[in-house]
């Protein structure tokens, strides 16, 4: 069996009120080519394929007209589609009965039996003839993991002709590199690859979009990555996965194809400096390439009122490039005292805005101002007020 492996779309993606249509657009245009030179059997999509739950009309046609066209370049080709955490899994399998005429499978999220309380699983397998079997888990509640393992006891069941199996997910995995997740990391649980199962030959992976192969799988489970960087810190090549499986529990050949990008992304200047050399780096750049641009500039105390207006002035003769933020590094101060150190009873016992003062300075260097330290006072006030209350 072979598949093609590819996540985390995001259509509809408003970067910095650019729009990213074009750049969906190129990155379908290489989809495209590649599904026609490599005839797969079938197409999995793991997930975000739009940017938010409720994505705009333009974003849903775009969607349509991408996966008909995709349908035409290999007709006999499956494509399997799970709803991300970005996704309405019933927006989208709202249209799934219609998207069956063009091979597509769509499954949104987890249903139960209403008598037994026990998952519906035979909407999750989809059996490629002669060929192995997908099974579709989308994006759902840690607490439901176990539907992966029960999910692989059946297809156990059916394959009897020991044919390839590829499981989808949407997930973070305990150990995955999640460069460019570093924002979101607090809200993000992991969970060990070992709790998803052994019964599959490839786990496609959605959610991360540093393209990966798990070492601890045996080369068996895989991020794609996604096509399109999401913001300034996706600072590695994105791609779509080629992947060939002769027989169950056979080894797996992946292929990591490049997707080449419409819009690169640049940092002005790559490591931060003082405004002026800031400016003198952005009047300097060659802008022949098409690209988003962030300004990194290093401020001591704060940024000039017209630095914005210097930026736009410079940025007015850079047809190629489109401006997006000034990136602020607050420049460390000297610190003459050495690092206090504390054990953990000191720590216990100390008076929150003390400690928090000794941290800001530690990780900035500086000492934190009347406004902000005001602010603190009033948190830790109405966090002491909350638990005194309860």
């Amino acid at each position: 069996m072979k598949i093609i492996h590819t996540s985390d779309w995001h259509l509809g993606q408003d970067f910095y009120n650019f729009d990213r249509k074009e750049e969906h657009l190129y990155f379908f245009q290489q989809l495209n080519n590649l599904v026609r030179l490599e005839q797969p059997d079938v197409m999995v999509v793991c997930g975000d394929i739009y940017h938010t739950a409720t994505p705009s009309n333009a974003a849903t046609k775009l969607y349509t007209e991408q996966m008909v066209a995709l349908h035409e370049s290999c007709p006999t080709m499956q494509m399997v589609v799970i709803a991300g955490n970005h996704d309405s899994c019933s927006r989208l399998e709202s249209t799934g009965e219609v998207w069956r005429l063009a091979q597509v499978t769509v499954v949104g999220g987890i249903e139960r039996d209403e008598i037994s309380n026990d998952w519906i699983t035979e909407r999750h397998i989809i059996e490629i003839p002669d060929k192995g079997f997908i099974i579709a888990v989308p994006f759902i509640n840690e607490k439901n993991y176990p539907i992966f393992t029960e999910l692989q006891k059946v297809v156990e069941n059916k394959n009897t002709k020991s044919l390839p199996v590829v499981m989808t997910g949407h997930l973070a995995v305990t150990g995955t590199d999640f460069t460019g997740h570093e924002i979101l990391m607090g809200g993000i649980t992991s969970e060990p690859l070992a709790n998803l199962g052994k019964g599959y030959d490839y786990l496609a992976l959605g959610h991360i979009h540093c393209p990966q192969t798990l070492k601890e799988s045996n080369d068996r489970a895989r991020y794609s990555g996604s096509p399109l960087p999401v913001n300034f810190d996706e600072k590695y090549p994105h791609s779509v996965s080629v992947v060939n499986i002769n027989h169950h529990q056979d080894t797996v050949d992946i292929k990591e194809v490049h997707i080449q990008p419409l819009y690169h992304f640049f940092e002005i200047p790559q490591n931060a400096m003082p405004l002026e050399d800031a400016l003198n780096a952005l009047q300097q750049f060659n802008d022949t390439t098409l690209g988003y641009v962030r300004i990194n500039v290093l401020v001591k105390d704060f940024v000039p009122v017209d630095a914005q207006l210097r930026i736009q002035e410079i940025m007015q003769l850079k047809k190629n490039l489109r401006y997006c933020n000034l990136n602020q590094i607050r420049e460390k101060t000297t610190v003459t005292n050495e690092r206090q150190k504390l054990n953990t009873q000191e720590i216990k016992t100390m008076n929150p805005l003390e400690l928090a003062k000794i941290f800001y300075q530690e990780k900035y260097g500086d000492q934190i101002n009347a406004d902000e330290e005001r602010l603190l006072s009033e948190v830790i006030d109405n966090v002491k007020n909350e638990e005194s209350n309860h």
